[in-house]
């Protein structure tokens, strides 16, 4: 079919990662496995179009437990087989590197993309190129399987939870519509799956998938939700009981995020309360729990703050809407015609409100510590020279390998926008990847092996921003066999787990032995080589670990 937007292909891709990312920290899940298919605008797959990877597990990254029971995947042999992560971001550049690709996953603006993004960034690649560069673009099927599942039900048959919910699962989804999907959770299972579906909705209702297709464009996205006095906006934070639909008009765009539109639910009753609110207290009701409200002696169920963030360039679902359409749909999305016509004219009459909606959600953001999760908290791009650079580290030397394997990281930050940052990013990328082949060189950088070391002692200790610790692990570990009946296959692969966090807490023993004992000389080391004078220099502080200690 032919689509609003030119693509020559669709990549469709999935992850397994070895931890859950807590949300506390973007980007901390790491992959273990990825599968990816090509496939043709009319979604046939492309010959020789399948690609699988299993990535090497990082040193520096504690395993969950209930992220191997999940994936069923085998740690130790996949260890044994995989790559590194440094390679694997290379080999993903080159997976995308063609005109008019649409990325295409189910969930993958919120997880999948994610996870490549900040994979990119820590191993020195650009971390966005591959989404927009040549007309590619990114298309979220979860994202439009709720569309479909708000505005025409009609096409799919919906599976249900035991508590009788409707279910959004991709397994659950496909065994409903009769696809293929035998080993939910394995990543060329769920790629597959992933097409399917998409293919059954575009052959279904190609209007729709036609305008969701669309709606990758932030451009359009935003214009929709500019040009339309108001519009349905479909999320699943919004519930089931509208049928995951609001009525929204913009009230104004957030001049610090261009794309993030700030919008208000004109079925609210509480809207025009906001005019009597304080900002403060507006705050406090947005953002605050129903727990914590209650524990301030606020009745969290007496007053909803009815104003929400759309970003446009995050594949959201907007369709327009008008007074008709409102009548239409009232009865499926909970609407009171009157009590929109209502709260669309106070708008207009107290333009006030839109100062007060952009003054609720300003608040500072507080960047993570460590520099492997700032990606989305960068002042812009790096320039092209700095992109270069750090893109050449993946080039082959005379030995055949990489060439950041060689490299003086300290000497390669200098040459960068940012150096301190990129001496971070550079050495967890060197010594994360190759520290078994590093430590065994005669003429190893003993400043770098104590940077790293201590890094990694921090990491696994005492986490980084809030990630996945030994210690957090061993606790879980207990409550994981109490709260799981496991089969024999099951129970190998956690007991493998086990094994892999034990090795990894002796590596950790003995590297804060080895460095320990060249410390000192490393620190003298330190005072006397020039391209660490210049990042002291640059830094203004120590180049001790700079992840929150």
């Amino acid at each position: 079919m032919p689509y609003t937007r030119p693509i020559s292909r669709f990549v469709v891709g999935d992850y397994e990662t070895v931890n859950i990312d807590s949300g506390v920290t973007q980007g901390a899940a790491k992959a273990i496995e990825f599968a990816a298919k090509e496939f043709n605008p009319d979604l046939t797959p492309k010959a020789n179009g399948l690609h699988h990877k299993m990535i090497r597990m990082s040193p520096s990254v504690v395993p969950s437990s209930g992220a191997f029971n999940v994936t069923g995947i085998d740690p130790i042999a996949a260890n044994k087989v995989g790559i590194s992560e440094f390679e694997f971001a290379q080999w993903m550049t080159k997976l995308y590197d063609q005109p008019r690709t649409c990325i295409l996953g189910y969930n993958n603006i919120k997880f999948d993309d994610a996870v490549t993004r900040h994979t990119l960034y820590r191993n020195l690649l650009p971390a966005y190129v591959h989404e927009f560069n040549n007309g590619n673009f990114r298309c979220d099927l979860y994202k439009i399987v709720m569309m479909v599942r708000a505005m025409n039900p009609e096409i799919l048959e919906w599976p249900t939870k035991e508590d009788g919910s409707p279910s959004l699962k991709l397994e659950d989804l496909t065994k409903a519509n009769g696809i293929v999907h035998e080993n939910a959770h394995s990543a060329e299972s769920d790629v597959d799956a992933t097409a399917a579906l998409f293919k059954l909705i575009a052959e279904r209702k190609p209007k729709l998938m036609d305008h969701a297709i669309s709606l990758t464009d932030k451009a359009f996205a935003s214009e929709l939700m500019v040009q339309n006095d108001m519009y349905f906006s479909i999320n699943r934070f919004y519930g089931l009981e509208c049928n995951l639909t609001k009525v929204m008009t913009t009230l104004i765009i957030n001049p610090e995020q261009k794309n993030q539109h700030i919008a208000v639910d004109l079925n609210s009753p509480h809207v025009g309360a906001m005019l009597e609110r304080s900002v403060e207290e507006l705050k406090n009701r947005k953002f605050k729990n129903a727990d914590d409200l209650k524990e301030q002696g606020i009745d969290p169920d007496s007053f909803d703050v009815p104003l929400h963030r759309i970003t446009a360039n995050q594949h959201e679902m907007v369709v327009p809407a008008s007074m008709s359409r409102v009548e239409t749909f009232k009865e499926r999305f909970k609407l009171d015609p009157e009590l929109i016509a209502h709260n669309y004219q106070l708008i207009q009459d107290n333009p006030a409100i839109k100062q007060i909606a952009l003054q609720v959600f300003q608040k500072p953001r507080v960047a993570p510590k460590a520099v492997a999760h700032q990606l989305y908290f960068q002042e812009g791009f790096p320039s092209r020279d700095t992109t270069k650079k750090l893109s050449d580290m993946h080039l082959k030397d005379k030995d055949g390998n990489p060439r950041l394997m060689s490299t003086n990281v300290a000497q390669l930050a200098m040459t960068t926008d940012s150096p301190a940052k990129y001496y971070e990013l550079a050495l967890m990328a060197k010594w994360d990847n190759f520290y078994e082949y590093l430590i065994q060189q005669e003429d190893m950088d003993k400043v770098e092996f104590v940077d790293w070391v201590d890094r990694l002692n921090q990491k696994l200790t005492q986490g980084w921003d809030g990630t996945y610790t030994l210690s957090e692990f061993e606790f879980d570990q207990k409550q994981f066999w109490k709260e799981n009946a496991l089969s024999e296959e099951k129970t190998r692969i956690i007991k493998n787990v086990e094994q892999v966090v034990s090795d990894q807490s002796k590596l950790l023993q003995g590297l804060n032995s080895a460095a320990n004992e060249v410390r000192e000389e490393a620190e003298l080391e330190r005072a006397n080589r020039p391209e660490y004078k210049a990042l002291l220099k640059k830094r203004g502080s120590s180049l001790a670990p700079s992840m929150g200690i």
